[in-house]
């Protein structure tokens, strides 16, 4: 089922995960990729194209790095990758074929911790399997993630996410204002999730300051996120984990949305009153 695909991965500083990364679509049947690097002073571009990947360097800046790829996409579909992901052997065409069947213009992987060791990588993992991986139609998708190219063209990154967080959920919500139709898939890619707490925390404060940009970006979501914040990572997620029979990781999902609502916090009265 080789279909007329480009898949992008953009990279900053991936030297150790740029090939393995590579690797995993290959045997996915794929060798259309391209990187999008911002690297400084590291072998990501070398040892992509030691890898067969072709290479475009740019300035740092995921959603700008993004709108590169998605101005040079000449494919009926384009599908971003991260460094961290390791797709499973026919994850693409199962996202491909779903995402035909079902009539979406972009379709997530589901997603899995790669090699859970620490308390936060199986937290993590449980906050994935049993709170994430539902599969359908839905108004938020992150990465990987497969795209028809002439949808996300009309659509396009939200570039003032550079360096934010929160670009994933920015396209989401410019895709449901265009009135594209987004859904999760059964294809699963393994992601290297960060082991320690310190790791985990510098995350959940920068998913804050995104979760701060929508709102001052687009402010009629302000409900929707607070729910996710108060109710779903500390009460719901924490309930789904007890019922699964994964009660010793439920500090996980409460940390993120109390780090998270407080950083947002933060973030929007800092901004108010540097703008005063």
């Amino acid at each position: 089922m080789i279909k007329n695909i480009t898949i992008y991965i953009c990279t900053y500083n991936e030297e150790e995960n740029i090939q393995n990364c590579i690797s995993s679509i290959v045997v996915n049947g794929y060798n259309n990729i391209i990187v999008i690097d911002a690297s400084e002073n590291d072998l990501t571009k070398e040892k992509a194209e030691e890898f067969g990947a072709k290479v475009i360097k740019t300035s740092k800046g995921l959603a700008g790095q993004r709108q590169v790829a998605i101005d040079n996409c000449e494919t009926e579909y384009l599908m971003f990758v991260d460094a961290d992901d390791r797709l499973e052997k026919d994850c693409i065409n199962k996202l491909l074929y779903e995402l035909e069947e079902n009539s979406y213009d972009a379709i997530q992987a589901s997603l899995r911790v790669f090699n859970p060791k620490s308390y936060w990588q199986k937290g993590m993992d449980a906050n994935l399997q049993y709170c994430i991986n539902s599969t359908g139609k839905t108004k938020m998708i992150g990465r990987p993630a497969l795209y028809k190219t002439d949808v996300l063209k009309k659509v396009g990154m939200d570039i003032s996410f550079n360096g934010v967080g929160n670009e994933d959920a920015a396209l989401s919500i410019k895709m449901e204002n265009y009135g594209g139709i987004q859904g999760k898939g059964t294809g699963i890619s393994f992601r290297h999730h960060p082991e320690s707490f310190k790791e985990n925390f510098i995350a959940w404060k920068k998913y804050g300051k995104g979760d701060a940009q929508l709102i001052r970006k687009y402010p009629n979501k302000i409900l929707n996120i607070l729910k996710h914040l108060l109710f779903v990572y500390p009460i719901y997620r924490s309930f789904k984990f007890i019922q699964n029979k994964k009660s010793k990781y439920i500090f996980y999902p409460i940390l993120i949305g109390l780090v998270r609502v407080v950083t947002m916090f933060i973030n929007l009265v800092y901004v108010k009153k540097e703008s005063r």
